[in-house]
């Protein structure tokens, strides 16, 4: 695992023990994590009612009510899940849905699907297990409860770039490097598509370009 990367005349990747190594060129594939909410409750309860994947756990909300928070792509392809299964879905969204047309219309069409706007959680309850949120309307700051056995956030990723030098880093947190010599691909570059096989092409196209530098002896 890599701490850090600095640039200068020659790469310098310090790996967790401290350990220095001198690479020609660097691939940044390190991907991005799910945001969480960073909200009371989240970390305790992960496992015991808060899931960030609907398919695998969603079965153990059959006939209960759930809570999604987001409004993206994500957030409502989840929330179609688990509105086949569970008895009602509360969507918790903060600004208008910013998903796919299609997505909003499947989700449009379900009757058990239930729409909470200008809404954030400011805290999962429970005390073994999830049993609800607490949730603040950001125009009035009116605050309120909501009863639900599970809660699914998907609120965006951050990209895992911790370890690149800070000039190298977008406002959003995303890879832009400036040397020829590092590349970056995937999710945790800016302007990602989001698609498997954009991934594994740019995967292809970077090793093509580092086998390049490498025959070219370029530093």
């Amino acid at each position: 695992n890599v701490d850090k990367l600095d640039v200068a005349e020659r790469l310098i990747l310090t790996d967790w023990e401290g350990v220095e190594h001198y690479p020609e060129a660097v691939i940044v594939a390190s991907g991005a994590s799910l945001r969480k909410l960073g909200v009371p409750g989240e970390e305790q309860f992960t496992g015991r009612g808060v899931s960030r994947c609907a398919s695998c756990d969603g079965g153990f909300y059959r006939n209960m009510e759930v809570a999604v928070i987001g409004g993206g792509d994500a957030a409502v392809h989840e929330a179609l899940v688990l509105a086949r299964t569970s008895a009602k879905v509360h969507m918790i969204c903060r600004s208008p849905l910013k998903a796919k047309r299609e997505y909003i219309d499947r989700l449009d069409s379900r009757d058990n699907v239930v729409f909470h706007w200008d809404t954030e959680v400011t805290a999962v309850e429970g005390e073994m297990k999830v049993a609800g949120l607490a949730l603040r309307n950001v125009n009035s700051g009116a605050e309120s409860k909501l009863d639900c056995a599970g809660v699914f956030p998907f609120i965006g990723v951050e990209p895992n770039t911790a370890f690149l030098p800070a000039a190298m880093r977008t406002a959003g947190g995303y890879a832009a490097p400036t040397d020829p010599r590092i590349i970056a691909i995937g999710a945790v570059r800016a302007d990602y598509g989001g698609q498997a096989v954009q991934a594994m092409a740019e995967g292809v196209g970077a090793a093509e370009a580092a086998h390049a530098l490498l025959s070219n002896g370029v530093r």
